[in-house]
């Protein structure tokens, strides 16, 4: 094996230029010094490339000079001679960031000969020897990265991105022949851009944490072969604080109506870690409105809890939150998430209705909110527009919305997906029956699901879908960053070891979650366990055909058993460092029929036979209890899992036609058909029963997570054209024995090692766990359940 050469670019990627804003404070302020530092970056980037385009080369040195010069006469500040040495000498002594620090380490420990590591600066040869001579853990790491690795663009008398340096690199690291063996390391994208198009291979590391954004490496493909996004000590605390919730609100006259014993228990089984309770008084006339507010708390980033109901003291104006709002406005959400959306929503307030509702728009995540306006006298609420947590609303008096319904009481009804509502609060809207506003997501009705416009461009000729095809690697891209959001910085719960699973995946051993299995391995720590649940049922009329089986071997006849089991062989087989650990969770028909009355409780008010047989394998799945092996031929032992989030693949079926009423409707109608049947599907999964899964898998206090349907993922498949999801019009049973439905993602599957798993054939999850029709089997799915 060839050596990999590993050149890190120093100033902002290795070390930390932190302690130059901090003397630039000194000298002139907080606020200034933020303006000037970024202003005196922008114009030291500036004169690089002004000087390369005008083969005017000067130091490194003189050009931060320059730059910091220009900064201060443009904002109006005195930089003397001795304040400017003191902000050149701050490069001095740099701290490296905590990642460069890990790295380091690993690099100490690889085998001679495997991998060598260099820097590669723009910075001059004097500025860069004190700068690695003065950092503390650059000077320890000198057996790393000794003088002699340390490389500067000095003798070409350019600046990068200019091709001259990375043929410069290549050479000076003995890879003139393979530059691909070359990887170029840093946090500037015009870096990374340069190498990648120099033919070497780059790492950019996003320290914002806003993702990549380079509009023209996009439109070139220029992109960098990796990114590595790195939180701040300060964000990464922060990050610990995002929560699953459990919400109630009730409005009434005069007096507060308290929460029955009944569903403040099942809200406590959603949250355990914390019970709120806040009521609003709003005066009106003679009498007064009351609402009362209730959250539970279920922490999954670290050991603080965020106790809700969140109420801003300023305003009085108050959010109940059960979700995760990843971006707003495209930007990044770091820290409190439900502390953040209750700032902008109470800013928004200040400002008009529309400000408040462009504010919930513009909210990435999934989520179920209420938001009281104390200030307007208005309460607004409702569910991300793909519906994936749960709320219920009871319009009778007393007007109430919660994550789960008391069952005892009718009414209840699902909140629908397709905007957020509004109610005024004043004691004319609560008479009798309330009368929400409702409020589209998006102005634009072409647009599904509020995302995108459905391409329905029908190929022409011969396009095929294949390996080479670019959307397939675009769609890891996109179940990469997902899955980011959804794997990444969640802590095993309190009192378990740290090397245990934080994350389990629902596996029936589908297509679906063992390509969700695959790519989490590729993100979570190589020590951390990744649990996978497959969940097998005593089916009495199965039963009553074998009845020479003992119950245990009846389980593992179970289709989704054995699909499970050669799924997780595969993943074993593939990822042979990952601890792996097959749950088997075997349930007896006598122990279905001791739940049954709390899972018909939990889908209230979904209640036929095929919700119960769905909800009946998802509620024991997530319950997480069964029979645990970390490889094939280890003996089972008694397990409950520890993961309080939980992966579904639920989506894909209908992003990339994996359902057979695809195969059928292009068989009737060719490419228009199966377009017309695709776009009724995305446009149905905010409809879906997302909030019925929501319900009866929360209830073991775990959150359920799916990647498939995050917001740009889901745009950017509306938007693919369809021959490039499930490719009917070519080998409709099989290109190279991949069928057409769903054949990107079994591309995908194959792509990653998964050659067992890109053939499986979609199965129904209540057929392969054989919930359906347990107690007869005349009942159909439509069928209303029974007392």
């Amino acid at each position: 094996m060839s050596e990999t050469i590993i050149a890190f670019d120093l100033y902002g990627t290795l070390l930390s230029t932190e302690s130059i804003a901090t003397e630039l404070a000194k000298l002139f302020g907080n606020e200034t010094s933020k303006t000037l530092a970024t202003r005196a970056r922008t114009l030291q980037l500036e004169y690089t490339w002004r000087s390369n385009s005008m083969n005017r080369y000067q130091s490194f040195s003189n050009v931060t000079r320059w730059s910091f010069r220009q900064a201060t006469a443009e904002l109006g500040l005195d930089l003397g001679p001795a304040e400017e040495e003191r902000v050149m000498n701050a490069y001095n002594g740099l701290d490296t960031f905590p990642d460069a620090d890990a790295g380091l380490r690993i690099l100490a420990k690889e085998e001679a000969g495997s991998v060598s590591a260099y820097v590669f600066s723009n910075g001059d040869s004097s500025m860069l020897a004190s700068s690695m001579s003065t950092s503390p853990a650059l000077a320890n790491a000198s057996s790393v990265l000794p003088a002699g690795k340390v490389i500067s663009v000095e003798p070409l008398r350019v600046f990068k991105p200019h091709p001259s340096v990375y043929d410069y690199l290549v050479g000076v690291t003995g890879k003139k022949d393979c530059p691909g063996d070359v990887w170029l390391v840093s946090s500037n994208p015009f870096d990374v851009c340069g190498a990648v198009a120099a033919g070497l291979r780059s790492a950019w590391v996003d320290r914002a944490g806003r993702g990549w954004l380079d509009g023209l490496a996009n439109g070139t493909g220029n992109n960098p072969t990796m990114v590595h996004q790195q939180q701040s000590t300060a964000h990464q605390r922060q990050a610990r604080t995002r929560i699953m919730c459990g919400i109630h609100a009730a409005i009434s006259h005069n007096v507060s109506s308290p929460i029955s014993g009944t569903l403040e228990a099942n809200l406590r089984c959603r949250g355990p870690d914390h019970l709120g309770s806040l009521t609003i008084s709003l005066p009106d006339n003679d009498s007064h409105l009351c609402v009362a507010l209730t959250s539970t708390v279920l922490a999954l980033r670290g050991n603080h809890t965020t106790a809700q109901p969140l109420l801003d003291q300023g305003s009085g104006s108050a959010l109940c939150w059960n979700g995760e709002a990843w971006r707003i406005h495209g930007q990044p959400v770091t820290g409190n998430d439900s502390e953040f959306v209750l700032s902008k929503l109470v800013a928004a307030s200040s400002h008009s209705k529309e400000a408040i509702l462009n504010t919930l728009r513009a909210i990435e995540g999934p989520f179920a909110f209420v938001f009281v306006d104390k200030r307007n006298k208005s309460l607004y609420y409702g569910r991300d527009r793909l519906g994936r947590r749960s709320l219920l609303v009871k319009l009778e008096s007393p007007f109430q919305l919660s994550s789960i319904s008391d069952s005892s009481t009718t009414g209840w009804l699902e909140v629908e997906a397709d905007g957020c509502y509004s109610i005024s609060l004043t004691s004319n809207s609560f008479l009798s029956t309330v009368e929400p506003s409702r409020h589209d997501w998006d102005s634009n009705a072409e647009l599904i699901s509020a995302l995108g416009i459905f391409n329905a461009t029908v190929p022409k000729g011969l396009d095929r879908l294949t390996e080479n095809v670019e959307a397939v690697g675009t769609l890891k891209n996109h179940l990469l960053q997902s899955l980011q959001y959804r794997v990444q910085g969640i802590p095993v719960p309190p009192g378990v070891n740290e090397p245990q699973a934080s994350v389990a995946v629902l596996f029936s051993g589908g297509l679906d979650c063992t390509v969700l299995a695959r790519l989490a391995h590729n993100l979570l720590p190589k020590d951390q366990q990744i649990d996978l649940l497959n969940v097998a049922f005593e089916n009495p009329r199965i039963a009553a055909q074998h009845k020479d089986l003992d119950p245990e071997k009846l389980f593992e006849l179970c289709p989704d058993r054995m699909t499970g089991r050669q799924s997780f062989a595969e993943l074993i087989k593939n990822c042979p460092a990952r601890t792996w650990r097959f749950v088997a969770v075997n349930v007896p028909y006598s122990v279905a029929m001791f739940h049954r009355n709390t899972v018909v409780s939990l889908i209230h008010p979904h209640n036929t036979e095929m919700d119960l047989s769905i909800a009946f394998a998802l509620y024991f799945a997530a319950r997480g209890q069964g029979l645990a092996q970390t490889s094939i031929d280890t003996e089972p032992t008694p397990y409950s899992a520890t993961a309080r989030v939980l992966l579904s693949g639920l989506g894909a079926d209908e992003l990339f036609g994996g359902y057979s009423r695809h195969g059928i409707a292009f068989e009737r109608k060719g490419y228009e058909g199966l377009i017309e049947e695709l776009r009724l599907d995305v446009g149905r999964l905010g409809k879906r029963n997302l909030g019925r899964d929501d319900r009866a898998m929360s209830h073991w206090s775990r959150e359920v997570r799916f990647p498939f349907l995050d917001e740009r993922l889901v745009k950017w498949a509306i938007e693919l054209p369809v021959w490039q999801k499930c490719d009917f019009g070519n080998d409709p049973n099989g290109e190279k024995g991949v069928e057409a439905a769903k054949r990107i993602l079994r591309l995908l599957a194959r792509d990653l090692g998964l050659n067992a798993v890109a053939l499986e054939k979609k199965r129904a999850i209540q057929f392969g766990a054989r919930t359906a029709k347990m107690e007869s089997g005349r009942t159909k799915g439509t069928t209303l359940i029974s007392a």
